[in-house]
């Protein structure tokens, strides 16, 4: 876990106690953490436009991946291999090798923080949205933006989160808008608008057992289970605003 103490931590469950802590780490608070598909290392990924790379079998620091101009937003991993994903508040996206530590490739075009994102299941594809209201496929070799979801039919506000489809056909994002939208990837357009928060949905997924169903959390205190295909609610549960 990571936290505005900028210093990482690794439990081993049920233990309640950090069974490592991780030290030499960042200079600023820690706002995302990922393991790798084959779990021998975790990113941390810092407002102080660091991503760090660290062995989970010693807890050494492996790599220090360096590039933006701004804090990072989210860090995550290729499906299948050491390939590290980032965006950030300068507008940029980073992709790097964790075992060389160079980069392979920056996405630039958003207009605004690279707010969520990550490579598609097959991992053919890099997919980010933004504080511009914007979506974008990316073709991960080259760096071209292959298309741009906006406007009519989708958010109208910033977009904070993102996930996909088991088969990576469409992807699920929640904006400030209240609006939970789904994207036709291959396409590169709004599919559908699930309307149902009353204010900014923070979390949303699709579920990897039943793909029909996707779920968003809101800053409304609501969770939404859906069902994609007809755009209807399948279950609403509310706790109370945060």
């Amino acid at each position: 876990c990571g936290g505005g103490d900028e210093t990482p931590r690794a439990f081993a469950p049920p233990a309640a106690e950090p069974a490592r802590e991780l030290s030499g780490a960042h200079s600023d608070s820690i706002v995302g953490v990922a393991f790798s598909g084959d779990g021998t290392l975790l990113a941390t990924a810092g407002c102080d436009a660091k991503v760090l790379v660290w062995s989970t079998a010693t807890g050494d620091r492996v790599a220090s991946l360096e590039g933006p101009a701004e804090g990072i937003e989210w860090v995550q991993w290729h499906p299948r291999g050491h390939v590290v994903l980032a965006g950030a508040e300068d507008f940029t996206a980073w992709m790097w090798n964790a075992d060389s530590g160079g980069c392979m490739q920056v996405f630039t075009g958003h207009a605004g923080s690279v707010t969520c994102g990550g490579f598609t299941p097959d991992g053919r594809a890099v997919v980010t949205a933004a504080a511009d209201s914007t979506l974008r496929v990316w073709d991960p070799r080259t760096g071209a933006c292959a298309s741009c979801v906006q406007g009519h039919g989708f958010h109208e506000g910033a977009i904070n989160c993102m996930g996909f489809a088991p088969d990576g056909n469409t992807a699920i994002t929640g904006g400030d808008d209240g609006l939970v939208c789904v994207t036709n990837l291959a396409a590169g357009r709004a599919a559908l608008q699930l309307k149902g928060h009353a204010d900014s949905v923070v979390a949303v997924a699709y579920c990897a057992s039943m793909p029909s169903m996707a779920a968003s959390a809101g800053a409304d205190g609501k969770l939404i289970v859906w069902d994609v295909p007809t755009g209807t609610v399948r279950a609403a549960l509310e706790c109370g605003a945060p």
